[in-house]
């Protein structure tokens, strides 16, 4: 969630130095960001778990109320608003711990809170129940305004969030907090004039507002108004946030302005806030630099630049560093400063084309025991040549000179472990490490040699070490989880690459890694999850494929398992038999019967000695009536296993798809008698005595067959006919259900499915098996119905029209099809087709009447007044008991405009009987009574609507204009400026209606000096 104070200070860092003391030190929520307890107790520096923190057993007020803030930071928005529910029902006791919380003990805060925790949920529901509770509790929460209106910014509703803080800055007058924040918004929005003076006058109520003084600086800023933004600001001797701010936005502009002393000046003042900032102290070193300060530059230099070996991190240090480092003692480099000097001494002379063999010989001829020298000659050589390739014998001189050299000792140890002599390379990685422990190479190397070595206790364990001195490399937590992974540690490797992924780290190999896992342990959503995002990131990891085929399959997700298995396939020459057997079984389960013979067939002359390969091609071979080849695979599975009783079950399922249920029921006997773990026989002798009415029997025999092979969808699907039979639909939609998933391509049952849902209101899962049914089926009018309506009740109006158009062709004869089509065309604001079909189901049916008032309405809205007039007086005259202030507003509106005044008259009056606190009924009413000339009570009615709603500027100035017909010009003249003047208040600059009035007066010859004079005086014209 961004508060405004977040929004600004983010828009601050972007035009400044981007100093992270502008966003680690300052709490997220607007109402907390002056609380010197909070600004004191809190560092979001720290990297803290939300396991941890959700686990502390203290369930205090306070503990309760930290951890919700603390759930928040980490977008855990369900747990902060259980935190908050649960403090509230807290004795809140004012301790002076809770008094130093300030705002944290005023529960309208705390309804505030979880309202922008439901917000965040997308609850908006609840959410704004909350903001009402916070209202209620505390009517004067300036903070209830603030937080909404930037919710509502954040989700880029630029013109709510101004409405939200006009109506709060009318409410809360010269409040510091509002100004801002209306200022900033109105500066979003392209109003740099209306901000500005917002900024000044917050400024008038409080000159040391130094978050509307940076605003404004910026501002004038933009402007080209360097001088006066630096006048503008003025720094407070108070610590806080916007003391902070206004250091570094100074101290921007004295950069800026080529005033470096001064800006170095005030930078300094932030560091002391600050002292870990590395780009606010780079900043620092580079004025130090320019100001002639170069020792200190270095220094501060060190601070900017905690290097890890890394040289692509150092972009933001430029060429003058470089020199610094070059230009300053070498010996008293540290040994990544050294390898830095050594890397531009090499760039530098490199790109002026000087460096060579000679080059390094006459540098040693003049200064032979140069050791800078002998190193750069060092790096230089391993710059374009292999370690491995090195002359040790220099590797040994340079060593001589200078013994305790870590860098030389590391570069030997690596020449070592290149030529595999690995044993050596340990004792030199020791060395290093016994003389400095933090040295991230070394720790790295000696990892990698107690791998090859075979050491895995002590490679974990370095590895451990290795990442408590650079927790920032992720190759070591990788290299942590193989490990783990290898061990069969899976939880501490899932912990590992939660943490990970957390961090937002994005590499493939660490989804690659979860998706294993997760495969490993059964969690296959989550494992295909992390393999997808694998393959995102790394289209060839061919192994992904496989793994994701695997895991579709045992979640019954037939074509992205095929999918995945064919990637794999055609990436790979030599699929595993696994590959084979499940496209196999895909194939057949998805009707594509040749190319699930191919993959039996490829299978069969891997392992010709498998009974269920030739069983399981039998089946595809029955499918598509090829019986010989279907019994030849029957003999070959009895040859390669006698244990085989399967024949007799496919005789008898032949013999009942013929509806010969004796010579079945004998079959499938002989079947079970031979072998009663065959789950297929179980489910058919089941069937079989649902045909012949013993349901008793058969309920035994499905359940058995259920209990055999708890994957086989006939069986429930038998058992949901069982329950249909008996009545009890419950479990038969479950059993339907089941079945479905377990065999995804039955339309009937999915049709079902997908009914069963639309009943209970699932729209998601309705509009998925409606879809499914209709690819399977495509001229089934009831699911192309059903889907459209789906469609409609989540706005999608086009596909929604798609569908119910489809189903109304299919069955054109139907009208409530056309009526729902007449709906849809309403909502997706299509008055002419909506006329069209809510006509067409209107005369298909003609006892229905909201198909009838649905005529009537879109007539109304595509201006066929005279239709909508007799379609509302015949639907008033079927049934008079569907009158409401609606059908009468609409029917008097039609009246009044076919010039039918009394009947609008009439209709209106019974509008206001049933509702009489609606304002524009009067409105409507009072102009209706303007258009017969009664002028008085034009002004009566008018009036009243504007008691009942102080915004209805058309009421106000049909009052003006009725009080000029009765000749009352100086009252209509004053009516018409104090009407406009409001209106222009309310930023309501829209006079057309009113103009056109006036005008049309002029034209009718009627007051054309009252009505010019008006124009002028008023309106400027």
């Amino acid at each position: 969630m961004a508060s405004f104070s977040t929004i600004f200070r983010a828009l601050t860092i972007i035009v400044s130095v981007s100093f992270s003391i502008l966003t680690s030190n300052a709490q997220n929520y607007s109402f907390l960001k002056d609380s010197s307890f909070y600004l004191q107790k809190t560092d979001w520096k720290q990297e803290r778990l939300s396991y941890y923190l959700n686990n502390n057993e203290n369930n205090d007020y306070l503990s309760l109320f930290n951890r919700g803030l603390n759930n928040m930071k980490y977008s855990l928005y369900d747990e902060a608003i259980i935190n908050f529910k649960t403090a509230l029902e807290k004795n809140i006791n004012t301790t002076n711990q809770i008094r130093d919380l300030n705002t944290a003990s005023d529960k309208s805060n705390l309804y505030l809170l979880i309202a922008v925790c439901y917000d965040q949920l997308n609850n908006a529901d609840s959410s704004e129940t909350y903001y009402n509770m916070a209202l209620r509790e505390n009517p004067f929460n300036e903070n209830v305004y603030l937080e909404h209106a930037s919710l509502q910014l954040t989700k880029g509703k630029l013109k709510e969030s101004l409405k939200i803080l006009r109506d709060a800055d009318l409410k809360f007058k010269n409040s510091s907090k509002i100004l801002n924040a209306l200022a900033w918004t109105e500066y979003l929005s392209g109003e740099t004039g209306i901000a500005t003076k917002h900024l000044y006058k917050a400024l008038e109520v409080n000159k040391y507002d130094q978050q509307a003084q940076i605003q404004l600086a910026m501002i004038l800023n933009n402007e080209g108004k360097t001088e006066q933004a630096i006048d503008i600001i003025k720094i407070s001797d108070s610590i806080t946030f916007s003391y902070a701010a206004s250091l570094g936005f100074r101290g921007f502009l004295f950069m800026k302005d080529g005033n470096y002393e001064k800006a170095l000046h005030d930078f300094q003042n932030l560091f002391v806030l600050d002292t870990n900032n590395p780009e606010l102290a780079a900043t620092i070193s580079k004025l130090m630099f320019k100001t002639g300060s170069c020792r200190n530059a270095v220094s501060m230099m060190r601070k900017a630049n905690p290097i890890n070996g890394d040289y692509n991190k150092l972009n933001y240090l430029d060429r003058e560093f470089y020199e610094l480092i070059l230009i300053s003692d070498t010996s008293s480099l540290t040994m990544d400063e050294e390898q830095l000097a050594c890397k531009f001494f090499l760039n530098y002379y490199w790109g002026e084309g000087i460096i060579n063999e000679k080059f390094f010989s006459m540098k040693l001829i003049h200064n032979p025991r140069s050791l800078l020298i002998h190193r750069f000659y060092l790096y230089w050589l391993s710059s374009f040549s292999d370690i491995a390739e090195l002359p040790l014998s220099y590797i040994n001189a340079t060593l001589t000179l200078d013994s305790n050299n870590l860098n030389l000792m590391l570069l030997k140890a690596n020449y070592l472990y290149k030529n595999k002599l690995f044993n050596e390379s340990l004792d030199y990685c020791n060395k290093i490490l016994g003389l400095d422990s933090t040295i991230f190479n070394a720790k790295e190397l000696e990892c990698s040699l107690y791998r090859r070595l075979g050491q895995s206790k002590k490679e974990r364990q370095c590895l451990l070490e290795y990442i408590k001195l650079d927790s920032s490399n992720i190759e070591t937590y990788k290299s942590l989880v193989l490990r783990d992974m290898i061990d069969k540690r899976n939880d501490t490797a899932l912990v590992v690459l939660n943490y990970l992924i957390k961090k937002g780290k994005t590499d493939w190999d660490i989804y690659s890694f979860y998706g294993a896992i997760n495969s490993s342990i059964g969690n296959l959503q989550e494992a295909n999850k992390s393999l997808e995002k694998c393959l995102e990131l790394n289209p060839e990891d061919i192994f992904s494929y496989l793994q994701i085929g695997v895991n579709y399959y045992n979640l019954n997700q037939y074509e992205k398992s095929i999918s995945n298995l064919e990637k794999y396939q055609t990436l790979t020459h030599d699929p595993p038999e696994i590959a084979l057997i499940l496209l196999g079984r895909l194939y057949y389960l998805t009707n594509r019967f040749d190319k699930s013979i191919e993959s039996y067939s490829k299978l069969i002359e891997l392992r010709p000695d498998m009974p269920n390969y030739y069983i399981e091609r039998s089946w595809v071979y029955y499918r598509i009536n090829k019986h010989e080849l279907m019994k030849q695979d029957h003999r070959k599975a009895f040859e390669a296993d006698s244990s085989y009783y399967y024949s007799m079950y496919y005789k008898a399922a032949d013999e009942a798809s013929v509806n010969n249920y004796g010579k079945a029921m004998h079959y499938a006997n002989l079947a079970i008698q031979g072998n009663d773990t065959i789950a297929d026989a179980f489910a058919l002798r089941g069937f079989l005595y649902l045909k012949t009415g013993e349901q008793d029997k058969a309920i035994t025999d499905i359940a058995k067959a259920i209990s055999l092979n708890p994957f086989y969808s006939t069986a429930y699907t038998y058992r949901g006919e069982y329950y249909r039979i008996v009545e009890q639909y419950d479990s038969a939609a479950i059993d339907f259900k089941h079945a479905c998933d377990l065999e995804p391509y039955d339309y009937s049952l999915i049709q079902n499915l997908a009914t069963f849902y639309n009943y209970t209101h699932n729209s998601d899962s309705a509009i998925k098996y409606f879809k499914k049914a209709i690819s399977l089926y495509p001229d089934g009018f009831y699911s192309h119905w059903l889907l459209g309506t789906k469609y409609g009740e989540q706005r999608r109006y086009e596909l929604a029209i798609k569908e119910i158009k489809t189903a109304l062709a299919l069955n054109p004869e139907n009208s409530r099809i056309a009526q729902d089509l007449g709906y849809t065309y309403l909502y997706a604001r299509n008055s002419d087709s909506a006329y069209v079909y809510s006509l067409i189901s209107y005369k298909l049916d003609t006892n229905n009447m909201p198909a009838l008032q649905n005529t009537a309405y879109s007539a109304i809205l595509r201006k066929d007044f005279r239709n909508a007039y007799d379609y509302y007086k015949k639907l008033l005259d079927k049934k008079p008991e569907l009158s409401s202030e609606y059908i009468y507003s609409d029917i008097a509106y039609s009246a009044s405009k076919l010039a039918k005044y009394p009947e609008a008259v009439n209709y209106y009056k019974k509008a206001i009987s049933i509702a009489p606190r609606k304002a524009s009924l009067y409105g409507n009413l009072g102009w209706t009574y303007y258009l017969i000339d009664d002028f008085e009570n034009a002004i009566t009615y008018s009036l009243k609507a504007v008691d009942l709603d102080d915004k209805a500027d058309y009421a106000m100035f049909n009052i003006a204009l009725a009080t000029l017909r009765k000749g009352n010009f100086d009252e209509s003249l004053e009516l018409y400026k104090k009407y406009k003047g409001i209106n222009d208040i309310m930023n309501n600059a829209d006079y057309e209606g009113p103009i056109a009035d006036l005008q049309d007066l002029i034209k009718s010859g009627i007051m054309v000096e009252e009505s010019k004079r008006i124009l002028k005086e008023v309106f400027g014209l």
